[in-house]
């Protein structure tokens, strides 16, 4: 073939494939994206108050699964007062009347086998007798002497002095010594009927009501 026709078949089919080339479709292009409102991407996003809203509703939820089938959800149990100690009153103790005619009685200061026995209604013979005493022999305050439980006081009224009456405290008495001066009085009566308390002292002066 001539060189020159050669030359000229290969320009043809070179121009035959830049013509296809042409013709052929291009590419599909991507999707453009459209720029939101605000400049974003576009997809969904949620406010802050839907934010928080779903935060809750999300821990209530869980909450509500982690508890068993059929449970009743209690209130917070509220804090237990402190019990309030209110202090009681401390009442005194006063003395009762002597019942009747004790067994024993311990001594006090003041007293003697006749005041004993005017007290209790016994006779002091039969008092010293029991206790080994003379008839005229001292007593010592804290001693208990035995009480007869027969026998009476027969020697005259036992009352020394009229009685009720108010009595004004001397010098040197004390409860038991007045009790002995009245012959017949309980010393723990005239503690209750004027409300003194032990260790009982009197002041000089002071009025005292003799039941």
């Amino acid at each position: 073939m001539p060189k020159k026709m050669l030359t000229l078949l290969t320009i043809v089919v070179l121009l035959s494939v830049s013509l296809s080339a042409c013709i052929l479709p291009a590419s599909t292009p991507p999707p453009t994206v459209n720029a939101t409102a605000t400049g974003g991407l576009p997809f969904p996003v949620s406010s802050p108050n839907a934010m928080l809203t779903e935060i809750v509703s999300g821990t209530q939820t869980a909450q509500a699964g982690s508890q068993p089938a059929g449970a009743v959800t209690q209130p917070p149990a509220q804090p237990t007062a402190e019990p309030v100690v209110v202090p009681t009153a401390t009442l005194a103790v006063v003395p009762t009347a002597t019942p009747g005619r004790p067994s024993s009685y311990i001594v006090q200061k003041g007293e003697s086998q006749y005041c004993l026995a005017r007290r209790f209604n016994v006779n002091p013979a039969d008092l010293a007798a029991l206790n080994g005493l003379s008839a005229n022999a001292f007593l010592d305050p804290g001693m208990t002497l035995k009480i007869p439980q027969s026998g009476s006081w027969t020697f005259g009224d036992r009352a020394l002095k009229t009685h009720p009456v108010v009595y004004t405290v001397a010098s040197g008495d004390s409860i038991y010594s007045i009790a002995c001066a009245f012959g017949d009085v309980d010393p723990n009566m005239i503690i209750l009927a004027n409300g003194l308390k032990e260790p009982y002292t009197l002041t000089t002066g002071q009025s005292l009501q003799i039941p």
